[in-house]
């Protein structure tokens, strides 16, 4: 009886298929497919890249940044002649950031200068430039048309600036009331401070770096509110380090990001700057080391410049007195 039943039950393993797997040993078309996790993101960064229309690779990506912001971003021109048009390149730490970020990523760059910020920016909005390298968090600046790149690459202090001996002691805006000032209109920070701006708080935009600071300088006004880095690029420009006082607690710091646009396929490698970005904020202060590798390319430009203070002086002396032996004298006319 027992060899019977052994061999009924061998008649059915054999009508099975012969023998059967462990459950855990078993292959079926439902059983999910592993891949080394550095296989899975190389396929859909090339997925992300396919549909992008391989921006950044056969068609470099149009960059374009500050256009007079040091150290954030300048534009230098190469004046043209009658057979080509004058050429805008973006410099600074900003556009040099981004093109670190996009040459270690494998993809090129197109440098897309322009004579001002509002002309990249409507560029950006309408596709005709990919990624634009400096704004602020700012909705009404931006508007349609524009996406922004999350993380910031940079928190941007922003403090007041006066005379030196005539410092006061801000550590809001508050603490300006009665007093006249200024904001220079590249830094783009005046939207950011007007929602804030109490009733009292006299401050007027001004456009150049010059001209703010020699209106600070000639008492036109009492303070300049600035980015803290910006105000250590241009008083070594005009060799005033000495003559004026930065406040120590920023009125704020707002961060500075880089923005894609909506209307161009490149908005797709967003993830893939995104995670590039976390790596350069993550790498021990290399972030910091190109910010004032900047500073100090700009202050070098105009080593050979007269001082602020030498220049002023020049353009508001008094006017001396002739000398009494120029003066012609009348000389009566014999009778």
């Amino acid at each position: 009886m027992k060899y019977f039943l052994w061999y009924i039950g061998g008649i059915c393993l054999l009508s099975l298929g012969g023998f059967v797997l462990p459950v855990n040993a078993q292959v079926g078309d439902n059983q999910p497919v592993r891949r080394y996790v550095e296989q899975e993101v190389q396929k859909k960064t090339e997925k992300r890249q396919k549909r992008s229309g391989a921006c950044g690779y056969t068609k470099p990506m149009k960059v374009a940044g500050f256009v007079t912001n040091p150290p954030f971003g300048w534009v230098d021109v190469i004046p043209g002649d009658r057979t080509r048009p004058d050429m805008y390149f973006n410099d600074g730490f900003a556009y040099q950031l981004f093109y670190n970020m996009a040459t270690q990523l494998g993809l090129k760059v197109e440098n897309k200068g322009f004579t001002s910020y509002h002309a990249a920016l409507t560029a950006l909005k309408k596709g005709e430039i990919d990624v634009l390298v400096g704004s602020y968090y700012d909705k009404r600046t931006l508007g349609v048309g524009t996406s922004i790149l999350f993380p910031s690459y940079i928190k941007n202090p922003i403090v007041v600036m006066f005379m030196m001996g005539k410092e006061k002691d801000v550590k809001s805006l508050e603490d300006l009331k009665g007093l006249k000032g200024g904001v220079r209109q590249e830094e783009m920070i005046y939207s950011l401070l007007y929602d804030s701006l109490p009733e009292g708080v006299q401050m007027e935009q001004i456009a150049g770096s010059k001209e703010a600071y020699s209106r600070l300088m000639l008492g036109k006004i009492d303070y300049l509110i600035t980015s803290l880095y910006a105000a250590e690029s241009e008083i070594r420009r005009f060799k005033i380090t000495d003559k004026v006082v930065l406040t120590r607690v920023p009125l704020m710091e707002p961060e500075l990001f880089f923005v894609f646009s909506s209307n161009s396929p490149c908005r797709l490698l967003k993830p893939t700057f995104e995670e590039q970005l976390r790596k350069e904020r993550d790498n021990g202060g290399s972030i910091g080391n190109l910010l004032f590798e900047h500073v100090d390319k700009w202050a070098d430009r105009f080593r050979y410049e007269e001082p602020l203070t030498d220049i002023l002086s020049k353009t508001i002396a008094p006017k001396m007195p002739e000398k009494a032996a120029d003066i012609p004298v009348a000389v009566p006319s014999m009778p």
